[in-house]
């Protein structure tokens, strides 16, 4: 019988959970110190939606995302990390922008993130699927 081990490495999985942790903290402080602005990929049409109800159910508690699509549209995006790293919460604010609570969208809400720079598909690949 050919039984096949579930993990043939010699890293532990906290290892290898704390080596992505360590290159997500690494990466997204690249991207954030750096200031780099990237070519804003879109937004889904489901995230869209969502954020477009939120916004006529809470008006004026964000900046109304039609708004943010031109902004992001003629200035780009950049990375902000949230408060704490550890959490891997991860901001995308228009390039003029530095507040995450009132100009920002999610990494997961993001179109065509295959067409993104390679850091910020690697970056994105780091935080992990949200519940």
């Amino acid at each position: 019988m050919n039984e096949e081990t579930p993990m043939e490495s010699n890293e532990s999985p906290e290892s290898e959970a704390e080596q992505r942790l360590q290159e997500f903290r690494e990466l997204l402080q690249e991207l954030h110190e750096s200031g780099e602005v990237f070519p804003f990929p879109g937004i889904k049409p489901e995230a869209l939606a969502s954020l477009q109800a939120v916004d006529a159910e809470f008006p004026g508690y964000t900046t109304p995302i039609d708004e943010l699509l031109v902004r992001f549209e003629e200035e780009g995006m950049k990375i902000l990390p949230g408060d704490n790293p550890d959490s891997r919460d991860v901001f995308i604010v228009p390039a003029g922008s530095d507040d995450a609570g009132m100009d920002s969208v999610l990494p997961r809400d993001l179109e065509n993130v295959e067409t993104l720079d390679e850091r910020l598909q690697r970056l994105f690949d780091r935080i992990g699927p949200k519940k």
